[in-house]
């Protein structure tokens, strides 16, 4: 199921890249302006000003391309969401939730270990904790489709489906961020130092572009797992707005 929820989402991405890319350009605008902001303003008082926004901008990128794909390209305006409301809330919540799964590994490995029971109980730790994320991560497409859902919800309608998730979660954005990163160092790589500083900004730029496509690719994905979980739960590509977890007579 893995391959095919990539390939469909390579292929509702595509037949919706008109829609998308007009939903989307206003907010990839704004987040390209305040990575600029916060290069050129390092430790100033507007970082978390900047980190604030560019959480914000995020989140409605994240729901804008969860509702098109789900629901199709008349789900947002045409020029995308710019409208805060309690969903985009609900969204961004759950994700800083996820986000503070974090906090007992920092404080278990508060630095690099060289010790290798160390090195394994950590390299254990953080790949449950990647499968965490995937076993919950289904609320966000919910949450965007209007669902008053939480973490049960995805839990209890991932069951039996933890691979599949940790590996559109964890391993399919892994592999899209390879380019990502020989982008960064090609210049480096191919030139040498002075010519990377020099092309620097072109190199970020480029970068953020690439970013901005991986991201909507990494959401469709997930848009798509969630369709296709749902297929499995209910027979049909989502439940009702207030059906909050799976019916109790299907194997979830």
């Amino acid at each position: 199921m893995f391959f095919k929820i990539i390939s469909q989402a390579i292929s509702d991405v595509w037949e919706m890249r008109g829609v998308l890319a007009r939903a989307l350009i206003v907010l990839f605008t704004l987040l390209i302006i305040l990575n600029i902001v916060q290069v050129q303003l390092p430790g100033s008082p507007f970082s978390i000003i900047v980190v604030i926004l560019t959480a914000g901008i995020n989140t409605l990128f994240a729901v804008t391309v969860h509702r098109v794909v789900l629901l199709g390209p008349d789900a947002v305006p045409r020029w995308g969401l710019f409208k805060w409301t309690m969903r985009e809330s609900l969204f961004l919540l759950h994700f800083l939730g996820l986000m503070l799964t974090m906090l007992p590994l920092g404080w278990i490995f508060p630095g690099p270990v060289s010790e290798p029971t160390l090195i394994t109980g950590s390299l254990i730790a953080y790949v449950a904790l990647c499968w965490l994320w995937g076993r919950l991560s289904l609320v966000f497409p919910a949450i965007a489709m209007d669902q008053k859902v939480s973490y049960l919800y995805s839990w209890e309608h991932t069951k039996g489906y933890g691979g599949l998730m940790f590996g559109v979660v964890i391993i399919f954005p892994i592999i899209l961020s390879v380019f990502t990163t020989i982008l960064n160092f090609l210049p480096l790589a191919l030139k040498g130092p002075e010519p990377y500083y020099k092309y620097m900004a072109v190199v970020q730029v480029a970068s953020n572009i690439l970013i901005t496509l991986t991201t909507v690719f990494v959401i469709a994905t997930l848009s798509v797992a969630y369709k296709e979980i749902c297929k499995e739960v209910y027979g049909e590509e989502s439940p009702e707005p207030d059906e909050k977890v799976a019916p109790k007579n299907r194997k979830i």
